[in-house]
């Protein structure tokens, strides 16, 4: 009863003011296993994970869930559980360095700002989560992010980007507006923003000297478009269904697609 009466106070207190001292307290007095236990109470079948809704297992034998030696959680590889409802990401313990919920049937927001600071790896990919996030907030740490088949909206501000950041994935979404690809960290190795509403001119002469895919594909980019300084070490280029125009030239080795758009590929 008197976890119980805790748990609940914590939880409104938190709620009233998320960035005030107190909640910030509570949050550190808890256990992992406390903070796990926060983190799926909004899953409906969280029986899945933690072997009961009332009475969940230890930690230690939750589905997805590994340790380092000193046995603080550090990655969690729940996808493809076929999980329902939401997920509470404030709750994570600060100890995660990957969150795998791909392939599930997860709803609600994605809050970067409340991922734990050393987190690495977040994959939420083929979910329903919903509403705009803030790629300037993702944790400073971060090397790959894929959010791509969901129904997230707004604008995609890719300059400033984690500079540890090497994947990017957020295609299948509704991103609108506007992007620019020349402020790209530099140990970016892939992007796509494939399927989304975005438009306006492409510059893709500044790419990052390493990279090797880029998709832009299925969006309403137009204009002419440079290719001349592409990176010798970029592998795949998917510009299919855009308006873009111009001259690509592709070299044995590499997948240059350019399908119903304006540009003129030829081969080498």
């Amino acid at each position: 009863l008197n976890w119980i009466f805790s748990r609940n106070s914590m939880r409104f207190m938190f709620a009233v003011d998320p960035a005030s001292h107190l909640g910030r307290l509570d949050y550190a007095s808890l256990s992992q296993q406390a903070l796990m236990e926060m983190v799926v109470d909004g899953i409906e079948n969280r029986e899945i994970l933690c072997g009961s809704k009332e009475s969940p297992k230890d930690i230690a034998e939750w589905i997805g869930v590994k340790f380092t030696e000193t046995d603080t959680v550090t990655e969690i590889e729940w996808g493809l559980y076929s999980l329902q409802g939401s997920i509470s990401l404030e709750w994570l313990p600060h100890t995660v360095k990957l969150l795998n919920i791909g392939g599930n049937d997860l709803v609600g927001s994605l809050d970067f700002a409340c991922l734990p600071p050393n987190i690495e790896v977040f994959d939420a990919c083929l979910n329903a989560f919903t509403g705009e996030v803030s790629l300037k907030s993702l944790p400073l740490r971060m090397q790959v992010v894929d959010v791509k088949s969901n129904k997230l909206i707004g604008t995609l501000d890719l300059e400033h980007l984690p500079a540890t950041l090497t994947t990017l994935l957020v295609s299948a979404n509704r991103f609108e507006g506007t992007i620019s690809l020349r402020k790209l960290p530099s140990g970016m190795d892939g992007l796509s923003v494939r399927q989304n509403r975005l438009h306006g001119r492409i510059d893709i002469t500044n790419l990052p000297d390493g990279m090797r895919s880029l998709v832009l594909a299925v969006n309403s980019f137009s204009g002419e478009t440079d290719f001349t300084q592409l990176p010798d070490s970029l592998k795949f280029l998917d510009l299919r269904h855009t308006s873009l125009s111009g001259s690509l030239v592709c070299s044995e080795g590499k997948m240059f697609l350019a399908r119903y758009s304006n540009i003129q590929v030829k081969m080498m």
